[in-house]
């Protein structure tokens, strides 16, 4: 079955153990997705079928709507060494270099698409302007609460990816495709749309940590700004989703 839907043009297939998801692109319009479930008994003989809404391709109408999920724990190893075993010298090189491209390489970032892939928005902390990307490292690793926003992060994956295809790095990709109601998903991406906007304009609903060390949930916190925010209102990329409405596999975000 699988076999036979990439013969429609813009048709990507994802294959799961109990069914399969279609999702057809058209140039310049969404995505329509369907999930098809494996099942021996799913139209018996007597059963009508639905009746078709497209005679373009013979697919009913589409009966789900996905959110992906992308991402990569921080990096452990660079082409089989394991940072541990670098020396100060080495390792204090390595951090230098990458804070100049982007801080959040080395510490592994999870990001979400609400068109396939093509666009990922990520949580990330926002230091005041003019403090240094090692400061901001430092203040994170610290405990300390930024506050957070959402952001365009399609290029840092493409960094990742490049890092892990061409200098051996660890930073290779996990997606996790998450299936809604049609009617529901653009709802929860309109959340993440609002809160970049607000972001934009100064405004911050959520703050961002890095994971503690403890299962804790967040305490109650002033942020770097002087902005207090409920622990309830305290993330950090891995954990962010939730705010969305998007389930997380697992809630230590390490």
């Amino acid at each position: 079955m699988a076999e036979l839907f990439p013969d429609l043009d813009g048709a990507e297939t994802i294959e799961y153990k109990a069914g399969l998801l279609v999702r057809l692109s058209d140039e310049g319009g969404p995505a329509r997705e369907w999930y098809f479930e494996f099942r021996d008994d799913a139209y018996p003989p007597a059963t009508a079928r639905a009746a078709t809404a497209d005679t373009a391709n013979g697919l009913p109408d589409p009966n789900v709507a996905t959110i992906e999920v992308y991402g990569y724990s921080g990096v452990k190893e660079i082409n089989g060494r394991k940072l541990k075993d670098m020396s100060k010298a080495e390792l204090d090189a390595l951090i230098q270099e990458t804070n100049k491209d982007d801080a959040l390489l080395l510490a592994g970032h999870i990001a979400t698409s609400f068109d396939g892939g093509k666009t990922l928005y990520g949580f990330t902390p926002a230091p005041e302007p003019g403090v240094e990307a090692d400061d901001v490292v430092k203040m994170l690793r610290a405990g300390k609460v930024l506050p957070g926003r959402v952001a365009l992060d399609t290029e840092h994956y493409e960094k990742a990816a490049q890092r892990a295809a061409e200098k051996g790095w660890d930073t290779h990709l996990t997606r996790v495709v998450v299936t809604f109601d049609p009617a529901e998903q653009p709802t929860l991406a309109q959340r993440a749309f609002d809160e970049m906007a607000a972001n934009q304009r100064g405004e911050h609903e959520h703050g961002y940590r890095f994971p503690p060390r403890s299962l804790q949930p967040p305490q109650d916190s002033v942020a770097t700004n002087g902005q207090p925010f409920p622990g309830d209102f305290i993330a950090n990329c891995a954990t962010y989703p939730r705010f969305l409405g998007i389930p997380i596999p697992e809630s230590s975000a390490e």
